[in-house]
C-alpha cells in the first residue's frame, strides 16, 4: 500500500508553507504531467493551489520590501542627490576670483543656510520643503543668483526628482486604495484544505493503480517534499526542547547554589 508521508504544514512558517506550496505544483508538474492531462480532480486542485501561492505571498510580504517601496527609495535617492549636487556646486564660488560670482554665492548661501536641513528629513515631509526651497529659488535675488553662476539646470533637476517621487507616491496611493482587504489565515487554511486533498487523492490513486506508474512516482516526489519539512519541524522541536532544557538546568543550578536565607543557630 502506496503511504503519505506524515507532515504537519500547519506549523510551518509562513514562507516555508509558501514554498513547500511552489515545490509542491513543480513536482506535480514535472512528475505527473501526463496525469495533468487526463486526470480532472488532480488538475483542479494542482492549479487551485498554483493559483492561491501569488496572492497569498503578495499578502504576506513585508510593504517594505514590495517592489513598489524599492522604486520609491530610489526616486528619493535621486532627490537627494540632486539636492546634495546643487549645494556642492553653488559652493565653489566662494572662492571665484569674479565678484558678481562670489555675489552670487553669497546670496545663495542665505538662502541654502534657511533650507540646508532639507536634505536629512524623511521622505514624508521632503517633497513639501523641496517644493518651498524650490519656490524660493524663482525670488529675487536667487533666481538671478543661480542664473550667474549657471545653475539652472540643478535646479531643474531637483524640480524633476521631486516631482517623480510626487507622482509615484501618488500612485502608490491610489494603488492602497484600491486594494482589497484579505485574510491571510483565511487564504492559508483554504490552500492547505486543497493542498490536502490533492495530497490524499494522490496516495489513493497511486494504491488503486500500482501499475501506472506516474502515480507513484508523482506520490514519490510528494513524499520527498513532505519529509524534508517534517525533518525541518522535527530540528525545529527539539532544538525548543533542549532550550527549554538547558535553562530549566541553569535555573536549577542557580538555586541549588543560592545561599541560605535561614539563619545558623549558635
Amino acid at each position: 500500500m502506496k503511504e503519505l508521508m506524515a507532515c504537519n504544514t500547519t506549523r510551518l512558517q509562513q514562507m516555508e508553507f509558501i514554498t513547500l506550496m511552489r515545490e509542491t505544483v513543480e513536482q506535480i508538474e514535472m512528475r505527473g504531467e501526463t496525469l495533468i492531462e487526463t486526470d480532472a480532480p488532480l488538475k483542479r486542485y494542482t492549479m487551485a493551489i498554483k493559483a492561491a501561492i501569488g496572492p497569498l505571498e503578495d499578502a504576506t510580504r513585508d510593504p517594505l520590501r514590495r517592489p513598489e517601496t524599492a522604486v520609491a527609495h530610489t526616486k528619493n535617492s535621486d532627490r537627494r542627490t540632486a539636492i546634495s549636487r546643487f549645494g556642492l556646486r553653488f559652493k565653489v564660488y566662494r572662492l571665484s576670483e569674479d565678484a558678481d560670482e562670489r555675489q552670487a554665492y553669497e546670496a545663495l548661501n542665505i538662502l541654502w543656510r534657511k533650507h540646508r536641513l532639507v536634505y536629512p528629513l524623511n521622505v514624508q515631509k521632503l517633497t513639501g520643503a523641496t517644493d518651498n526651497f524650490l519656490n524660493d529659488l524663482t525670488k529675487s535675488p536667487y533666481a538671478e543668483a543661480v542664473q550667474r553662476i549657471h545653475l539652472q539646470t540643478d535646479v531643474d533637476a531637483i524640480r524633476a526628482a521631486n516631482e517623480a517621487y510626487r507622482t509615484h507616491a501618488a500612485q502608490r496611493r491610489a494603488n492602497e486604495a484600491q486594494r482589497t482587504p484579505v485574510d491571510v489565515g483565511v487564504m492559508r487554511r483554504a490552500i492547505t484544505e486543497d493542498y490536502t486533498r490533492l495530497s490524499l487523492y494522490l496516495a489513493v490513486m497511486a494504491d488503486a493503480y500500482p501499475e501506472e506508474e506516474a502515480w507513484s512516482r508523482t506520490l514519490s516526489g510528494l513524499n520527498i517534499l513532505r519529509k524534508h519539512y517534517a525533518e525541518l519541524l522535527a530540528r525545529r522541536a527539539g532544538a525548543r526542547r533542549a532550550k527549554k532544557n538547558a535553562a530549566a538546568l541553569a535555573e536549577a543550578a542557580a538555586e541549588s547554589t543560592a545561599p541560605s536565607t535561614f539563619a545558623t543557630n549558635p
